[in-house]
């Protein structure tokens, strides 16, 4: 409450009780944080039997991640097999 009176009165001394936990720095793509031949040998891993859950805790990121990475490359390689 001390600090919503704070703001009202205009005190901007007040400390912020939100702050960002992102590292500042650290890109946010997957692509950008991963380089080819380590999705390479990702996807590799996967074909082998390692589960997706596995891939994430030793790649530092998310499932949803390595489930992004795994249908975009699934993706190209239906459209490589597309073409004439």
């Amino acid at each position: 409450m001390q600090q919503i009176e704070r703001a009202q009165d205009g005190d901007s001394s007040a400390d912020h009780s939100v702050q960002s936990t992102a590292r500042s720095g650290q890109p946010r793509r997957v692509v950008d944080r991963l380089s080819a031949a380590e999705i390479r040998l990702l996807i590799d891993a996967f074909e082998h039997g390692t589960p997706k859950w596995k891939l994430a805790e030793q790649y530092g990121i998310s499932e949803s991640s390595i489930k992004r990475l795994l249908r975009k490359h699934y993706a190209e390689q239906d459209s490589v097999a597309l073409r004439p």
